[in-house]
């Protein structure tokens, strides 16, 4: 059972080491779950289910991340570069003065 949920995590999120937190994630899961899971469940169809919206919400976790990251790196970065940029044309202004 656990390579297909593995091969699911594999599948959606092209990365061995994502695929197998997130089947791990599955089993945990599954755990907690289990005692909550009606005798009709068919327990190959809930694991798929399970592991590609846990793949899918990793890969929305993955984009938040590497957006903020992104934003975080462009405010600290720009502000000198508007500063060194306000200094130089004081300094243009003050010599046509």
């Amino acid at each position: 059972m656990w390579t297909r949920v593995y091969s699911t995590a594999l599948r959606h999120t092209r990365n061995a080491h994502a695929a197998e937190e997130i089947t791990q994630a599955v089993f945990v899961i599954l755990a907690k779950k289990s005692g909550r899971l009606g005798a009709k469940v068919i327990l190959a169809g809930w694991l798929y289910e399970t592991a590609r919206l846990t793949a899918v919400t990793y890969i929305r976790s993955e984009i938040r991340r590497a957006r903020s990251e992104q934003e975080a790196h462009m405010t600290t970065a720009f502000p000198f570069v508007f500063c060194d940029c306000y200094c130089v044309l004081d300094a243009e202004d003050l010599s046509l003065a």
